[in-house]
């Protein structure tokens, strides 16, 4: 496996999309798609032929996601097990996820045991298709309860010993505040997880805002990945630490969402991001570009901060503060993560 620090945050970007937070700062850990990368012939051909760390100008570890997700909302293409698993081996990417089919909260009981059973067997299609032990493959556990999760676990046990597992299905859940498969189902299944994989590093796929990171990161989640940090940007929405979204453009969202205090303006001031250096706050409304390298910085930071917190055990009061004032708070209150 590639060597990576957590907890850690991958960030998620096209193989030609920019801007390139690495190309600018430091960044730990880069995830790609490679249904996006199928559906070109000529980035196929590049990434077979020059390996995925040429392609896109980074050296740190690199995780390929399959594009199931994709595959399922576009249905533009079909594509098949042994091409991705060919461009797994061939980009030389470090981590590549197992195709899966993500469970819908609406799911019928019966309907939801046959999308496992369909991720199950990709993954075991996938491992018999390999010529090789490289790269990690990394399975995803989907269900909709525990009882659900469980029989999938049982299962994922007996085909490996998988050191880094994903966990996927709940991110909609965790913007749904009450009714079947909402945040507390979320935090009770995310809760079990860790429980019954206490050795495994677990991650959570397409984390949206910081402070959806530090409530993973409280649960026991080791690694996210995420493209909010442009998303965001092109919402005209900049983060800030300990504070998440905040709308700095006159755009029709950002007239209903909360705009910058006295106080969170000093924090730009104090910024010194690539996207803050220059124009400041003038820069970042204006141009998508800084906005998008300034929530990439702010991403990167935290996790660089959270990991100092949890060596002087610091941290998990930092999130609890965080969390008291979001969505989260009561969800978080009834299994037991606040006072």
């Amino acid at each position: 496996m590639g060597n990576i620090r957590t907890p850690c945050f991958w960030i998620t970007q096209g193989v030609d999309g920019m801007p390139k937070p690495w190309d600018h700062f430091h960044v730990d850990n880069v995830m790609v798609n490679a249904y996006e990368i199928l559906r070109s012939p000529a980035w196929t051909k590049r990434v077979r032929e020059d390996g995925i760390h040429k392609s896109i100008g980074f050296d740190g570890p690199i995780m390929m996601d399959s594009g199931g997700f994709l595959l399922l909302k576009k249905k533009m293409m079909v594509v098949k097990l042994e091409d991705i698993v060919d461009l797994y081996e061939k980009s030389y990417t470090n981590y590549c996820v197992a195709l899966d089919c993500p469970v819908r909260p609406s799911t019928h009981f019966s309907r939801e045991r046959e999308v496992q059973k369909i991720t199950l067997g990709n993954l075991s299609k996938m491992m018999a298709l390999r010529k090789t032990n490289n790269p990690y493959m990394v399975p995803v556990i989907h269900g909709s309860s525990i009882q659900s999760v469980e029989w999938f676990v049982s299962r994922l046990e007996k085909k490996a010993d998988f050191d880094f597992i994903g966990v996927g299905s709940l991110v909609p859940s965790l913007f749904k505040l009450k009714g079947a498969l909402g945040i507390r189902d979320a935090i009770s299944i995310i809760a079990y997880i860790r429980k019954r994989l206490p050795e495994a590093t677990l991650h959570t796929f397409g984390v949206g805002s910081m402070i959806t990171m530090h409530l993973m990161f409280l649960l026991g989640i080791d690694s996210i990945d995420s493209s909010a940090w442009r998303t965001k940007a092109a919402y005209g929405a900049i983060q800030l630490r300990g504070v998440g979204d905040r709308y700095i453009t006159s755009n029709r969202r950002s007239l209903v969402k909360r705009k910058l205090s006295k106080d969170e303006k000093h924090m730009l001031e104090d910024c010194r991001c690539p996207g803050c250096r220059g124009d400041g706050l003038r820069g970042l409304r204006r141009s998508f570009r800084l906005r998008a390298l300034h929530n990439a910085w702010v991403f990167q930071q935290e996790v660089s901060i959270t990991r100092r917190m949890i060596r002087t055990g610091k941290y998990e009061n930092y999130a609890r503060d965080i969390l008291r004032t979001s969505r989260y708070r009561l969800p978080l209150q009834v299994n037991g993560y606040l006072d």
